[in-house]
C-alpha cells in the first residue's frame, strides 16, 4: 500500500472544472454608490482605491485595487460570501490582478506575502500587525501591468463566511508618514533571541524523543557482546529503533522550525535612506469562487488500513500510530499536497449518530497528522456515516469493510 501511496503523490495537476454559482457578490465591484463598492469593505485603515475606468477595468468600468506597504498600514479587501463554505467541500477562486505602472515592480518580498484567508468573522487588522493570522492561499502576483488571471485551491474547514485579500505580514510598523521605522537595534534582539528559542526547544524534543525510545543497548556494548546470534539480534534492534528515532527527531525540528519561521518576517530590513519601502499597487477585477465536484477534483482515493476505534469511540487506538506516521512522512516530503481524510461506518445505529461518529474520527486523523507537522491548510475532514457503503450491511463481513478511513488525495499545488 506504500508503494501505492508514494506513486500516487507524483500525479500530475487536474484540470478542474467549476460550477455555475459564484459565491462573491458584486465580483467585478460593477455594484456601487458614493464611490464605494457594495458588498465590499476594508477592515481597518485607508480605504481600498475603488476606482471606474471602462478603458482601464478587465470588464465593465469598475475594478479596485490595494496598496501594499512593508512598514505602514497595507489595505486589505473583505467581502462577505453569499453562503457559509462546507467543511471537507473543495473550493476555487478565480481572479485577475495587474500592477499599476506608477508603482515599483522590484518589491518580491511583499509579493510573496500578498494573500487570502478565509474565516467565519471579520477579519481583525491592528495597526502594529497587518494580521495575526497567516493566508490560506499565498497568491502567485508577478510584475506585469497587463491583467493576468490568478487562481487557487481552498480545502475548507467549516463555516468561513468572509474572504479577505491583503498583504499577511507579522511585522508590519504601521507608520502613515514614512518618518519611522523599525528599530534596527530592537529588531536583531527579537531575531537572536527567537533563535535561541528555537535551538532550546530543539534540544528539548530530541531530549524527550529519546528519553521515550531509550537503546537498550549503545553501539559499544553489541560490539562487546561475544555470542554472534546476540549481537545480531542487538544490531537489529539498535538499527528498527534509530530509525524511529531519527524519524520522530526530523519531524520535531521540521514543526519547530516551521512555527518559528510564522513568526517573523525573515526578509524584513530597516530603512537607512529614510525613505518610503515596498509600497506596490495592485489592482483586481472579476472575482468568483465556486465548490468544486469531488468528482472532478479528487485524483484518487484509497482506504487507510490499520486504523483502529473502539466501538463507537473516535479517539484512535495506539496500533494506529505506524501507518499514519508513514502517510504523515510522505506528506512532510511533498507538501504541496492537497488531501481530505473521510469517515465511513455501517448501518448500525442511527444514521444522523454515524454522520457523527464517522466525521469525529475523520477528524482524529486530521488532528493526529496536524500534531506530526502537516500543514492544517493542506489536509481537512468529512464524516458520511454509512451512506457511501462499499459492501452489503447485510454481512459482518461486509460490515467490517464499509467500517473505514479513506484518503482523497486532491492536487499537486
Amino acid at each position: 500500500m506504500i508503494s501505492n501511496l508514494r506513486i500516487l503523490f507524483f500525479l500530475f495537476a487536474l484540470t478542474f472544472s467549476a460550477t455555475a454559482q459564484n459565491l462573491i457578490p458584486n465580483g467585478s465591484f460593477e455594484e456601487y454608490q458614493d464611490n464605494k463598492t457594495i458588498n465590499w469593505f476594508q477592515p481597518e485603515g485607508a480605504f481600498y482605491h475603488f476606482e471606474i475606468d471602462k478603458i482601464k477595468a478587465r470588464t465593465g468600468e469598475a475594478y479596485n485595487g490595494l496598496c501594499l506597504w512593508k512598514w505602514q498600514n497595507s489595505e486589505f479587501l473583505s467581502v462577505k460570501l453569499t453562503q457559509k463554505l462546507e467543511k471537507g467541500s473543495f473550493y476555487e477562486i478565480k481572479f485577475f490582478a495587474r500592477r499599476d505602472p506608477h508603482t515599483t515592480s522590484l518589491q518580491g518580498d511583499t509579493l510573496a506575502q500578498v494573500g487570502i484567508r478565509f474565516s467565519p468573522d471579520k477579519q481583525k487588522v491592528t495597526v502594529k500587525f497587518v494580521s495575526t493570522d497567516l493566508p490560506n492561499i499565498v497568491l502567485p502576483l508577478d510584475y506585469s501591468v497587463n491583467w493576468q488571471p490568478i487562481k487557487g485551491l481552498y480545502l475548507a474547514k467549516g463555516n468561513e463566511e468572509y474572504l479577505t485579500l491583503g498583504y499577511y505580514s507579522y511585522f508590519n510598523r504601521g507608520d502613515s508618514s514614512c518618518s519611522q521605522f523599525v528599530d534596527a537595534d530592537k529588531y536583531i534582539a527579537m531575531t537572536d533571541s527567537i533563535d535561541v528559542a528555537k535551538k532550546d526547544s530543539i534540544s528539548n524534543a530530541i531530549k524527550q524523543i529519546k528519553e521515550e525510545y531509550p537503546q537498550s543497548k549503545t553501539w559499544q556494548e553489541i560490539e562487546k557482546i561475544k555470542n554472534k546470534r546476540k549481537k545480531k539480534q542487538y544490531y537489529q534492534e539498535f538499527n528498527e529503533r534509530s530509525k524511529i528515532i531519527f524519524s520522530e527527531i526530523q519531524i520535531a525540528v521540521d514543526q519547530i522550525n516551521r512555527y518559528y519561521s510564522s513568526l517573523i518576517n525573515t526578509n524584513a530590513n530597516t530603512n537607512q535612506e529614510g525613505k518610503c519601502m515596498c509600497r506596490v499597487r495592485y489592482y483586481f477585477d472579476d472575482f468568483e469562487l465556486n465548490k468544486l465536484q469531488d468528482d472532478k477534483l479528487v485524483s484518487e482515493k484509497f482506504i487507510l488500513n490499520n486504523i483502529y476505534f473502539d466501538t463507537d469511540k473516535s479517539e484512535l487506538k495506539p496500533e494506529s500510530y505506524p501507518i499514519l506516521d508513514t502517510l504523515a512522512n510522505q506528506l512532510l516530503t511533498h507538501p504541496n499536497i492537497l488531501i481530505r481524510i473521510d469517515g465511513h461506518t455501517d448501518n448500525t445505529g442511527k444514521f444522523d449518530k454515524n454522520i457523527e461518529l464517522s466525521d469525529n474520527r475523520a477528524k482524529s486523523v486530521v488532528e493526529y497528522l496536524i500534531s506530526k507537522g502537516i500543514n492544517e491548510n493542506n489536509i481537512s475532514y468529512k464524516g458520511f456515516g454509512s451512506s457511501k457503503p462499499i459492501e452489503s450491511n447485510e454481512t459482518s463481513f461486509g460490515k467490517s469493510k464499509n467500517r473505514r478511513v479513506e484518503i482523497s488525495i486532491v492536487k499537486m499545488l
